[in-house]
């Protein structure tokens, strides 16, 4: 299993930091690894809420569905997968912080089936490429403001 953990700090309030986030289609904006993201139930994003993803695999594009397990504004937010080649259990938490908000992004990943046998190299890639995809998160808030 993966596990990953990362804060960065963002001058931005809790509340504008959390909307962002829980917009599901902002994904790909940080996420160097998804294509696409949409929510695919109706209403307003909520605890329940689904959403479908397209990331790059090592032999082309995945779908992967999810879900939004947590939703408690402007503090947590939770997700899961429902499908797809990992089962991904994540969170992300929001504090109020002297600079804005400081965020903290906890994440559990398991491959399923032939991928559990190239967990070493998923979590490289992962490793290499989130502190860029966090700091790209960060700068992309604060150019908002």
């Amino acid at each position: 299993m993966i596990r990953l953990e990362r804060e960065v700090d963002v001058n931005r309030p809790p509340g504008a930091v959390f909307d962002y986030l829980s917009d599901i289609g902002h994904l790909p904006a940080w996420q160097p690894g998804i294509q696409l993201a949409e929510q695919t139930t109706p209403g307003p994003v909520e605890q329940g809420t689904q959403f479908r993803m397209i990331v790059r695999g090592p032999t082309g594009p995945i779908e992967a569905t999810g879900e939004i397990v947590e939703f408690e504004r402007p503090r947590r937010l939770g997700l899961q997968s429902l499908s797809g080649p990992v089962d991904l259990n994540g969170s992300l938490d929001f504090e109020p912080s002297d600079s804005g908000t400081r965020l903290r992004i906890t994440a559990s990943i398991e491959p399923k089936g032939m991928l559990r046998f190239m967990e070493a190299m998923i979590k490289g890639t992962i490793e290499r490429d989130l502190p860029g995809a966090v700091e790209s998160l960060r700068d992309h808030l604060e150019r908002e403001a």
